[in-house]
């Protein structure tokens, strides 16, 4: 059942009920007074739910198996084409003070449906460290009605992403509300690749994907329609590179995750062990715009660690991510010399620097070799993790904004033969040229930011458009939270009113380009069938300020909504 039939209405209220599937002496009270939510837009602690499936108080996740056999429980007939096995989890806030969002347990429970309700018994929350009995119908062509002991909201998600429990052929609740389709029609779609359509139609399968697009209004029956007529419908934003969700300003110093600056070279640590997903930067990702981000470790470290690339809507980590890993963080200039040289240790210098990387790159290649020999080596997840360099199996992504600083890591990455993507390319202008010829991509940004370092003297608003003249494959980033990651889209305006680019251009250094460097270009960057249903519908052009992401789609479900 799809996520987007689940918030389409608001009704909120108090009344007597008893849940579907239990008795009386099974309900808790003398009055059996249970809160119930319709399609919930508020949440249970009454906070606005922008971030939909994140804010609410308590999710639950439904994933449903093939149909039971017939069979008796209880004295009641079960199973058979209307009943199915069924998986559910749920995550809940401990009330309206509580920040911290807790997963209680996954059951298995039993859905049946009858002529008028889908039933869900055999239910137990354990919320609060006591148990709560729960039960949940649904009336066919309705919103999903939820009756629990507990003040709560709940989101249902596709039973395809829960992998180890797959059903065959991907089949999800049978209901008319599952998973359907959606049509967005009458807008200005703005495909980045294949020109802009006016006045027609996006049909976002229920499979997560772009299933057709149309030069023209067209009618799917069953479908959900979002009247797109004045607006523009653009691909989802791609940020490819920032430190979301593994750099929580809010919390200070606690939420910093991004460094682990205790050794200059440390390629084993991962970003997936520590991006929070209920970061609010999350949030702030889909209302504006941004559907997919490279994230991972910080530059404190000669080799920090490695980046993951994932979606921006979810709650837990493991559903969210595209490619793990997606790189190795690497750094040269002020930032390892600053935090080392404090220390007393290697690397205090640029030249410190280099011997460190080329170091630990020669000591992989040794590791590989002995690892193919008749004698391997006690593993080393350090070696193993360069190893992948080494194979290209990952590039190293470079945080580097001075011209000579580029120009020695491309030395280096010839020496190895290995993949490399620049990051910030402050001063790349200097040597777009050469990089050109190298073939190395550069995420430059972020355009925004106003830095005290000397090593970033030359920023410019014309810099992407420079690198893109001379041929070199560019991006924008926020480097988020250093820059909002909602600002992506007026980072690429800037680009394209003052720094030269226009704006089909600077639109491509947030969409394909972006994915051509992740080498998720099959999937995301522009709209087009059979790529990932990742789309945004902006009440005037994105590069205006004042222009609003009313609604973001992520995977073919309504992510986000304006003053939902």
């Amino acid at each position: 059942m799809g996520a987007e039939s689940a918030q389409e209405c608001v009704k909120v209220g108090r009344e007597e009920c008893r849940p579907s599937g239990l008795d009386d002496d099974e309900v808790p009270g003398s009055r059996r007074e249970l809160r119930q939510f319709l399609c919930s837009r508020s949440s249970g602690n009454q906070k606005s739910s922008r971030f939909r499936e994140e804010r609410s108080a308590t999710l639950v996740d439904v994933y449903a198996r093939n149909p039971m056999p017939a069979h008796r429980m209880d004295d009641r007939p079960v199973g058979g084409p209307s009943s199915f096995q069924c998986s559910l989890q749920t995550w809940y806030h401990g009330g309206p003070t509580c920040n911290k969002q807790r997963r209680c347990r996954r059951q298995k429970v039993l859905l049946h449906i009858d002529d008028k309700y889908c039933h869900i018994s055999n239910i137990h929350w354990f919320l609060l460290g006591r148990p709560q009995l729960c039960a949940q119908y649904m009336r066919f062509g309705s919103s999903l009605h939820v009756s629990i002991m507990h003040p709560c909201s709940f989101s249902l998600r596709n039973y395809n992403s829960l992998t180890e429990e797959k059903t065959e052929g991907g089949a999800a609740l049978p209901l008319q509300e599952r998973s359907r389709m959606i049509l967005i029609h009458g807008g200005t779609i703005l495909t980045v690749t294949d020109g802009v359509i006016e006045g027609g139609s996006v049909l976002l399968g229920d499979d997560g994907k772009i299933a057709e697009v149309f030069a023209n209004h067209t009618d799917v029956p069953g479908a959900i329609v979002v009247d797109a007529t004045g607006k523009y419908v653009v691909p989802g934003l791609v940020d490819a590179h920032t430190h979301l969700g593994i750099c929580d300003l809010e919390v200070g110093e606690i939420g910093e995750d991004e460094n682990e600056m205790t050794n200059p070279s440390t390629p084993a640590c991962r970003a997936l062990d520590a991006v929070y997903v209920w970061d609010s930067g999350f949030a702030d990702a889909l209302a504006g715009g941004v559907t997919t981000v490279f994230t991972g470790p910080g530059s404190g470290n000669v080799i920090g660690g490695q980046s993951i690339t994932m979606k921006t809507a979810g709650h837990c980590i493991d559903e969210m991510v595209m490619q793990n890993p997606a790189g190795l963080k690497t750094a040269s200039g002020e930032n390892p010399k600053r935090v080392y040289k404090t220390k007393n240790q290697l690397p205090s210098t640029r030249m410190g620097t280099a011997k460190v990387l080329r170091e630990a790159l020669s000591k992989a290649r040794d590791y590989k070799e002995r690892r193919a020999g008749t004698e391997p080596p006690v593993t080393d997840l350090d070696m193993e993790v360069l190893c992948k360099v080494l194979s290209r199996e990952i590039p190293l992504r470079m945080h580097s904004h001075r011209a000579d600083d580029m120009i020695t890591m491309v030395r280096i990455r010839d020496e190895f033969n290995i993949r490399m993507v620049i990051e910030h390319g402050t001063d790349s202008v200097r040597v777009r040229h050469e990089l050109a010829r190298a073939g190395v991509a550069v995420i430059t940004g972020p355009l925004l930011d106003v830095s005290p370092k000397v090593e970033t003297a030359s920023s410019s608003f014309s810099t992407p458009h420079l690198l893109h003249e001379a041929g070199v494959l560019t991006a924008i980033m926020t480097d988020h939270p250093v820059i909002p990651i909602e600002s992506l889209r007026l980072e690429a305006a800037i680009a394209a009113y003052e720094g030269g680019a226009g704006e089909q251009e600077a639109l491509e250094f947030i969409t394909i380009n972006p994915a051509k460097i992740l080498g998720l270009e099959d999937r995301i960057g522009s709209i087009a069938k059979g790529k990932d249903a990742d789309l945004v519908v902006w009440n005037g052009h994105p590069f205006k300020a004042s222009s609003v992401a009313e609604k973001t789609f992520v995977n073919g479900k309504l992510a986000w909504e304006v003053n939902a």
